[in-house]
């Protein structure tokens, strides 16, 4: 959807929601990987980081950490937030658009 938009010249942005226990996922890394091969500045990634996924703990499975840096590699521009934070800048997410270059991934530690 967000390299349509590229292409097409849309004037509108992709979120994705993904889990801490989700982005183990081959898929998700090589989406990663393509969106900041393409310069997706239209794109945010929001990571849940509760530390939870289906078979546990994220620290007794298999940790992805760090997260941020990983992002990072990828050219994205990583903003870690809490969830106060994520709740108090919400309104501005959909009023403001932060432009910079290369795709966007957030990170909340939610507890």
């Amino acid at each position: 959807m967000a390299l349509g938009a590229k292409m097409s010249n849309a004037d509108y942005r992709v979120y994705t929601l993904l889990g801490d226990g989700e982005i183990q996922e081959g898929q998700v890394w090589e989406a990663a990987m393509f969106a900041g091969h393409r310069k997706l500045d239209n794109l945010c990634v929001i990571v849940d980081n509760n530390g939870l996924q289906i078979d546990g703990k994220i620290e007794d499975v298999c940790s992805p950490y760090p997260i941020d840096k990983k992002f990072e590699a990828f050219n994205f521009h990583v903003i870690n937030l809490t969830m106060r934070m994520i709740l108090t800048k919400s309104a501005r997410l959909s009023r403001k658009r932060e432009r910079q270059k290369g795709c966007r991934q957030r990170s909340s530690h939610t507890p």
